[in-house]
């Protein structure tokens, strides 16, 4: 046995509910879906800037 501890689990009217061995639960679909929609718009916003000043982006 590695020594992690299982997690914990429990059914909501929301759903299945898992939580870390810490406590804190797991983020759901919903949650993970917004953040990498927030970090693909950083990163294009990013993209954007660099190529504004000229960087060629496929010399990187």
């Amino acid at each position: 046995m590695s020594g992690l501890t299982a997690g914990n689990f429990e059914l909501q009217e929301k759903g299945l509910v898992v939580y870390h061995p810490d406590g804190k639960p797991f983020k759901d679909y919903g949650e993970v879906s917004q953040e990498r929609d927030r970090a693909v718009q950083e990163r294009d916003r990013a993209l954007a800037k660099l190529r504004e000043q000229g960087v060629d982006l496929n010399q990187l």
